[in-house]
């Protein structure tokens, strides 16, 4: 989520009535007293930073580009990039990685959330490829308007270090001031 960070039992609400889960990973400390009422025990929680949109460079490095994603086209492709992305990382270490059915079935789940979507794909430009994906968006049912989920962001492996996942967080924050 993207400030404000208020109202967190609305929020968790809202968002768990849209697209209930077993499991929820990497919470935020303020979320460790919330999730319990709704019947989830926590046991890892995660920093999270926010910061003014002002200027936020969002353009992408040399040789790369953005559009606008398709679910009815690129999600496929992207669970795919998710699926390989989270490979050998923190997150595939703790709860294993599903089938690449099932990230693309998140993709689709997370993509129908969303009333207006801010998801965006990175283009290797060389070889016309998605390389990465931040799946990002408002819903109606949001009780705060202001705030945007980022629900997935995943670059990669062979991609990463050239700051791609911090370009596209910093265009879905530019984009919400739009």
């Amino acid at each position: 989520m993207i400030a404000p960070f208020s109202e967190r039992i609305s929020f968790w609400d809202t968002l768990l009535n849209l697209a209930p889960r077993d499991k929820l990973y990497g919470v935020l400390d303020v979320d460790r007293d919330i999730l319990p009422m709704f019947g989830y025990k926590v046991s890892e929680i995660r920093q999270v930073m926010s910061c003014v949109a002002d200027d936020i460079d969002h353009t992408p490095p040399s040789g790369f580009s953005y559009r606008a994603f398709d679910v009815e086209t690129d999600a496929e492709i992207v669970g795919n990039v998710l699926y390989n992305s989270y490979l050998g990382g923190v997150d595939y270490e703790l709860r294993k990685s599903p089938t690449i059915k099932a990230a693309v079935d998140d993709v689709i789940q997370i993509s129908k959330a969303y009333t207006k979507s801010m998801s965006q794909v990175v283009i290797d430009e060389q070889s016309g490829e998605i390389i990465g994906v931040v799946l990002a968006g408002t819903s109606e049912t949001f009780t705060n308007k202001m705030m945007i989920e980022i629900g997935e962001v995943g670059v990669l492996p062979q991609f990463r270090g050239k700051g791609l996942a911090k370009c596209m967080i910093n265009r879905v924050i530019a984009q919400s001031y739009d």
